[in-house]
């Protein structure tokens, strides 16, 4: 057979193209015992290849962080992390707690992560640094942080109206 080896050159039922062993071994009973080598070869599952390159985070920011909170209000805030591959993982801290319930979104292109949450502050919180951390898992040291000091004003109570008279 011209275009191949077959199973007359190596006892085996497959038909093989002759390039497939010619760099690899001298002709004859060697390359036998090499084609029963690859072919007792086993796959051992490991983490999925994309072909890509980890890449680390390059930038992190909260948006709107110039603005003042109201005590035991609710606010939404939003941390922005780009460039890493895979995407980044968002996590948020009040001093050095982590706060719970980030609700990730990664972008179509899958190059940004936006990670949301919703905080209700305390007059304690006053003072403190809010972070956003961005952090490729599959590098180690990887994380990146943008900060954030909280102003917290306490709200008047329920019903209770401020009037200010001038003199």
């Amino acid at each position: 057979m011209a275009s191949g080896f077959s199973s007359q050159n190596l006892d085996t039922p497959f038909s093989i193209p002759p390039l497939f062993f010619l760099p690899f071994s001298p002709p004859g009973p060697r390359r036998r015992i090499l084609f029963e080598g690859f072919a007792h070869c086993q796959w051992v599952p490991g983490p999925p290849f994309t072909g890509l390159p980890s890449v680390p985070p390059v930038e992190v920011q909260i948006e709107e962080k110039k603005r003042a909170l109201s005590a035991q209000k609710p606010v939404e805030l939003v941390c922005r992390a780009g460039g890493s591959r895979p995407p980044a993982n968002i996590t948020w801290f009040i001093g050095n707690q982590p706060l719970k319930g980030t609700k990730e979104k990664i972008s179509s292109e899958g190059n940004i992560t936006t990670g949301r949450l919703i905080f209700i502050p305390t007059i304690e919180d006053r003072g403190k640094n809010i972070s956003c951390r961005a952090e490729n898992m599959l590098i180690p040291g990887s994380a990146i942080t943008d900060e954030w000091k909280v102003d917290v004003h306490c709200s008047p109570p329920f019903g209770y109206d401020i009037q200010y008279q001038i003199l």
